[in-house]
């Protein structure tokens, strides 16, 4: 599992800018800084900051985890329902898979039958 400091914050201010351009064909990690630098730029508090860049951390650990694809461009809905499914037989809190969506409904690609 990737590690947070053990207060549980998510460090803001630590997360580096990957060399590597963040796009659909890097992994989940590689966008996390651009999704980061994206939140703080439409103002979002520092708590959501937090919550939504733990929720990217428990995607990842999830599909790496389950050996599904991490690229961005490779998730596919199943993949996102899984990883939903896996929170809930896991007792997620109704505010935190709230707090999902506009992470997971925004920040992946389109998938499913009708994707491109």
């Amino acid at each position: 599992m990737s590690s947070l400091p053990a207060t549980g914050a998510f460090p803001i201010a630590q997360v580096p800018v990957p060399a590597a351009k963040s796009t659909a064909a890097s992994d989940v990690l590689t966008n996390l800084a651009s999704f980061t630098r994206h939140l703080r730029a439409e103002n979002k508090s520092p708590a959501t900051i937090t919550t939504y860049g733990k929720a990217v951390l428990q995607l990842a650990d999830f599909l790496a985890a389950a050996g599904t694809p991490t690229l961005v461009a490779s998730i596919r809905r199943e993949h996102v329902e899984a990883f939903l499914i896996d929170l809930q037989d896991h007792h997620l809190t109704a505010t935190f898979a709230a707090s999902l969506a506009p992470i997971l409904g925004d920040r992946l690609p389109a998938v499913g039958p009708d994707a491109p």
